[in-house]
């Protein structure tokens, strides 16, 4: 499945979860925000630069009802990798290639996110071990340089089912609990550039009004 397609295909599937995941309001996919003139207008006016390449767009929003967020909305921003099966070696020439990409989802917080995922979905037929060995490598990268991000991996069946991938175990997780996780990463790791007093950036907060302008959600939740 090619990135763009399994983009589609969670933006469906967490879309179909707003009754069971509180507080869930909509998903916005990349194309939904960085396809039309009012984005291209919008990003040179708030960046002050007129190539949009440079401007990261995530793969997928989740937006939420928030709580303790700067204007009662949870912004969250996932970097989507999918990684397909194959040859061993071209397998483990995409995982290189997404390990070294592995600090995109910090770009975001510039543009005033709450929140920074990275997620690695892998096809179902890729050995386990593999996977497990590069979970380990991942997350002893973000533990030690303390990157204000959190990195998810998960096998996708055929069927839209979703496995778990730990450095210790794997097990099977419904989409809803993944999404309420994501949520959860609010406590303890958000946007440093907003909630951070001593380095709110205002620049920062402007950017969020004008994702929130181009999701088409109120600037403040009342």
């Amino acid at each position: 499945m090619k990135e763009s397609e399994l983009r589609h295909r969670l933006k469906e599937l967490i879309s179909s979860l707003k009754g069971e995941v509180y507080g869930l309001v909509k998903v916005v996919a990349e194309e939904d925000l960085g396809g039309s003139e009012q984005y291209k207008e919008i990003m040179s006016n708030y960046f002050n630069i007129e190539d949009l390449v440079f401007v990261p767009t995530p793969d997928l929003v989740l937006v939420l009802e928030g709580y303790d967020t700067v204007d009662g909305w949870e912004l969250i921003a996932i970097e989507l990798k999918g990684i397909q099966s194959g040859e061993v070696k071209e397998v483990k020439k995409k995982m290189r290639q997404a390990f070294r990409e592995i600090g995109q989802p910090l770009r975001y917080y510039l543009l005033g996110y709450d929140v920074a995922i990275l997620w690695h979905v892998f096809d179902e037929e890729i050995e386990d071990s593999l996977i497990q060995r590069y979970v380990s490598l991942i997350e002893e990268t973000l533990e030690k340089l303390k990157l204000c991000m959190r990195y998810y991996a998960t096998k996708m069946t055929k069927e839209g089912e979703f496995i778990l991938m730990n450095k210790y175990y794997t097990s099977k997780v419904e989409l809803k609990y993944l999404v309420r996780w994501f949520s959860d990463v609010m406590r303890y790791c958000r946007n440093p550039l907003i909630y951070d007093e001593k380095r709110r950036d205002h620049i920062v907060l402007k950017r969020r009004e004008a994702i929130k302008l181009l999701m088409r959600i109120p600037g403040r939740r009342v």
